[in-house]
């Protein structure tokens, strides 16, 4: 679930703005690569990092499946914004929980954090693309969910 951009924009940001006048972007991402082929020797014994940052992956993935379907399915691509600052509101769901949205992130983190694991019986791409199951897996019960339990729309209009 992480990137090379997410992996390299950032540090090399950081390097110039830490020195403005002295470190440009494209400097600090050549310190930031430097960086990384020092420590990658490394890499090996980080085993308890790559599982974090798999799990977090797992997570991640049904999380946007949800934004993606709430926004473009279900509300048709329109937010109410003054809704979003009323208690009684559509947002404000149950008790300020989108219990559909627990149970939806929940199914869709964990098949895609068990799926590397069986990739003996599956084929071996499918562990390598858990994230993106994730993020179908999610966002499909979540619609699923949404149909059958939809938002109560409130009395807050927009404008």
């Amino acid at each position: 679930g992480i990137n090379v951009v997410a992996n390299f924009v950032s540090p090399a940001f950081d390097f110039a703005n830490v020195f403005p006048r002295k470190v440009s972007f494209k400097t600090g991402g050549y310190i930031a690569a430097g960086i990384a082929l020092v420590l990658y020797p490394f890499a090996p014994w980080e085993g308890n990092a790559a599982t974090f940052v798999g799990a977090i992956g797992a997570t991640m993935g049904p999380l946007l499946g949800i934004i993606l379907v709430d926004y473009y399915l279900i509300a048709k691509g329109e937010v109410n914004v003054a809704a979003l600052y009323h208690e009684d509101s559509e947002y404000r769901y149950q008790g300020g929980w989108n219990v559909n949205a627990l149970i939806a992130t929940a199914a869709g983190a964990l098949f895609s954090s068990i799926l590397p694991n069986f990739t003996s019986l599956l084929p071996s791409w499918w562990g390598i693309y858990g994230w993106f199951f994730g993020v179908a897996i999610g966002g499909g019960v979540y619609y699923a969910l949404a149909m059958m339990v939809p938002r109560k729309v409130g009395a807050v209009q927009a404008g």
